[in-house]
Parts: C-alpha cells; sequence; structure tokens
C-alpha cells in the first residue's frame, strides 16, 4: 500500500501537466484540496485498478462484490470536488515559479498554452483519461491484492474521510513539492 501512496505522488504530478496553469504564490497546498483530488479521482483508480487487476482478484473479493456502492459514493462528489482538484494541480504545477517568471518555450508550456485555450468541458475528460492510463501503468501486478484488501478496509468510511485519511497521511509523511500546508482547526 505504501508503494502505491507514493505512486500517488507520481499520479497527481503527471495530472499535473495535463491542466492549464493559473499563477500561485502559496508554498504549500490546502488539505481540503488534497481532499478534494482524492474524492474526484477515487472513481477514475478504481476503474483502471478494475481494468489492470480484475482479473487476477477472486471473483468472490471485494472489487467483485463490494465496491459498487463505494465508488457510487464519490462518484456523487466528483462535481463538487473538481474545483479544489484544479486548484490542487494547479499548485502543484507552479510550486517553486512565480507568477509572471518567463517561460522557456518548453514543450510543456506550448502544452498548457494549447489547454488554456481549451474549455474545461474539454479539459476535465481528457485529463480523467490521461489519470486513469497513468493509474494503469503505476499498479504493480504484485500489489493487487494488497490494494484490493486496503480498499475493503477504508469502505465503511465516508468519502470526505478517505479524501481527509490521504491528506492526513500526507502532512504526516512530509510530502513535499508543494508541502501540504498544516491543518487548520475551525
Amino acid at each position: 500500500m505504501i508503494g502505491s501512496l507514493k505512486n500517488l505522488g507520481t499520479v497527481t504530478a503527471l495530472m499535473a501537466m495535463v491542466v492549464p496553469h493559473a499563477a500561485f504564490a502559496q508554498d504549500c497546498v490546502a488539505q481540503q484540496d488534497v481532499n478534494d483530488a482524492v474524492v474526484y479521482a477515487f472513481p477514475l483508480f478504481i476503474e483502471s485498478f478494475e481494468g489492470k487487476c480484475g482479473d487476477s482478484l477472486s471473483p468472490t473479493g471485494f472489487l467483485a462484490t463490494g465496491s459498487d456502492d463505494m465508488v457510487a459514493a464519490f462518484t456523487e462528489r466528483q462535481d463538487a470536488a473538481w474545483p479544489g482538484t484544479l486548484r490542487l494541480i494547479n499548485q502543484f504545477t507552479h510550486h517553486g515559479r512565480t507568477p509572471g517568471e518567463d517561460k522557456d518555450d518548453s514543450t510543456d508550456d506550448r502544452f498548457a498554452e494549447i489547454l488554456d485555450a481549451l474549455p474545461e468541458s474539454v479539459i476535465r475528460p481528457f485529463f480523467d483519461a490521461i489519470v486513469m492510463q497513468k493509474i494503469t501503468e503505476v499498479i504493480p501486478m504484485k500489489d493487487c491484492g494488497n490494494i484490493e484488501r486496503g480498499l475493503e478496509l477504508v469502505a465503511p468510511l465516508p468519502p470526505e474521510n478517505i479524501g481527509g485519511l490521504a491528506a492526513f497521511m500526507f502532512e504526516m509523511t512530509d510530502v513535499k513539492n508543494p508541502d501540504i500546508c498544516p491543518y487548520e482547526t475551525e
């Protein structure tokens, strides 16, 4: 499961490459935005996981018998979680770059300019497809059973708790580039 958490950072970085840029001066990402990104990406993760691991798992295991209700709870919240997900990706993309900084005409910058010109209704499905492809690539087949077990363990939790738990874990494990902002109590 820890290897899969490391891969989440890789997927987040890859997600950042496909979203238009915006200027952010903040040095850390808000835990609520991390929470939103986890909630948003969860159905994409499950679909990718099922495509990669489904045939290797038990037909009576959690993925085959208990994941539909869990995925439905996340899917219901995807639209509400998208703005926070987009903020996180934009912040991740711009970490270490000052607003107005000259671009170096790299392929990534030209790609970002193209995406800046596209409406969000085009970017979001494109983003989803790339995220799903990258998730499929980073899941090692040897971890399929452990991932299924982890999903079954967190299945009783509401989506917001799972997203919050992920944000907490990223803060506690000192995720960098960018940092996770400290938790703010209300």
